[in-house]
């Protein structure tokens, strides 16, 4: 199926954070428009406040994408969309309240609050990591910690992101206000009962901050296929972006 894609960040992170994704993904698919918005209160957005419910933001994102994106684009061929953790919130929901938006969505390390105890979505290790991180004082340190909890990435690499997401994080600042009113809007997030397109659902075997069984979770709950990444972390995109085309094409073709 040919169709366009929309790119979702989770957690305290910007369109840029998805590195060479979307390069590879339109190297992949090159027929296709890759289209990324950051959410409120990050990248473009970041001196606007954050809202404090998914709805709220996906209400955000979609006025921004009708915006710009031509209508003659968005209905010349079916979109669908990928979002990872708090961006795979952002997708249930959005498909859910617009099902004629999406005919495909992908949620990568994602969750509900219904569906998955409090301790699972956040374990409680990265949760404390997490809020220590928060309010670190070096940019180059804190985002040392913040790859060190999402990622699997060899200690080389991770040196060399770190320096890049560190200037970006001296250039375009995510406000602490912004991620404490995302961690509020995950935690009240509620699953969809159903979703109006098909779902492909993406798990990382060695994903520190949200377990597993929260993927495993929303697989029963839409009866939808479900790939587990044996060695990924949480930031599944930035381990092995090959894994993740592959199994894309496996799917929509």
């Amino acid at each position: 199926m040919k169709m366009n894609w929309l790119l979702l960040r989770g957690l305290a992170r910007e369109q840029r954070h998805w590195a060479e994704f979307p390069n590879l993904l339109r190297a992949a698919f090159p027929e296709s428009t890759i289209h990324c918005l950051d959410l409120p209160g990050t990248g473009t957005e970041r001196r606007r406040a954050s809202p404090l419910s998914i709805g709220a933001i996906v209400a955000d994102l979609r006025e921004r994408w009708c915006g710009s994106v031509s209508d003659e684009a968005r209905l010349a061929r079916p979109w669908g969309v990928i979002g990872i953790s708090l961006g795979g919130m952002v997708a249930m929901h959005w498909s859910h309240k617009h099902p004629a938006d999406f005919a495909r969505l992908v949620l990568i390390n994602s969750s509900t609050g219904d569906l998955s105890p409090p301790y699972a979505r956040i374990r409680p290790s990265a949760l404390a990591a997490g809020l220590l991180t928060l309010f670190a004082a070096d940019p180059l340190a804190k985002e040392r910690r913040i790859l060190e909890l999402t990622t699997r990435l060899k200690r080389s690499d991770l040196t060399s992101i770190a320096l890049k997401w560190s200037e970006l994080a001296v250039s375009s600042p995510i406000p602490a206000r912004t991620v404490l009113s995302q961690i509020l809007a995950a935690a009240f997030f509620r699953a969809p009962r159903s979703l109006p397109a098909p779902a492909l659902i993406l798990s990382s075997g060695r994903d520190a901050f949200t377990s597993a069984e929260c993927s495993q979770a929303l697989a029963k709950r839409y009866q939808a296929p479900l790939v587990v990444h044996p060695e990924a972390g949480h930031d599944l995109p930035l381990d092995d972006p090959e894994w993740l085309l592959a199994e894309l094409r496996r799917w929509i073709c």
